[in-house]
């Protein structure tokens, strides 16, 4: 098989997210510009195209289309995040260029949930397509919740689980749909994380960066007063 061929199962998680990293950090610094071409526009292209992906059934050995066993599943982080990017748009920047604490903190904020959600997306689709068809049996595990829960609809379809288009189910969206709680507090904690280390980054280096005419960041600075 071509893919386990380039990718082998020890090297499979490492190759797979080399560039979740990049696209997160490439959404976050987006909303955070004003100037095209590299602006919300962008940001919100990128997230929303991964979004999209999730619907494509690509095709792989166990016939697993998570997009079709789970198709609620973006709507409750990724979804979202495009959303407040399509609200927020430039004012994103306007927020963490602002003197204003509390709307620098809303800013980085909103940066921060968006590159996390686009590194997120980017990992599903990663271990959806190109690692669990090929190193997990699904079926198994499929066969498994079937018991444990005593029925055979999909996990995440609700009253569409018996109109599924599916002739049978892979069990790939079973799995995402239970590891969703995790998911969330996973990604709630690297939020917090990452709010606190870019208002610390932005208080220590803003000033010198506007001084250096590299960004427009309003930082406020304590007034010392004057010596008699």
């Amino acid at each position: 098989n071509i893919v386990i061929f380039l990718i082998p199962k020890w090297s499979v998680f490492g190759l797979l997210t080399i560039p979740a990293g990049a696209l997160s950090a490439f959404v976050s610094g987006s909303l955070v510009r004003r100037e095209k071409p590299l602006n919300w526009k962008v940001a919100a292209a990128v997230l929303g195209a991964l979004i999209c992906c999730w619907y494509v059934p690509f095709p792989n050995p166990q016939g697993a289309y998570v997009g079709l066993e789970a198709p609620f599943y973006p709507f409750l982080l990724h979804v979202p995040a495009l959303v407040l990017i399509l609200a927020f748009r430039g004012r994103i920047s306007d927020f963490i260029n602002s003197s204003d604490g509390r709307m620098m903190a809303l800013g980085v904020s909103l940066a921060s949930y968006a590159g996390i959600m686009t590194e997120h997306m980017w990992g599903n689709l990663m271990f959806a397509y190109l690692y669990f068809p090929y190193y997990i049996e699904l079926k198994g595990f499929r066969n498994f919740i079937r018991a444990l829960i005593g029925s055979k609809e999909i996990i995440g379809m609700g009253f569409f689980s018996p109109k599924t288009i599916l002739k049978e189910a892979s069990g790939i969206g079973d799995y995402f749909m239970l590891y969703l709680p995790l998911s969330a507090l996973e990604r709630a904690i690297f939020l917090v994380a990452a709010v606190i280390i870019g208002l610390a980054v932005i208080r220590m280096i803003g000033g010198y960066l506007q001084v250096l005419g590299i960004t427009p960041l309003k930082v406020k600075t304590v007034q010392g007063k004057g010596s008699e």
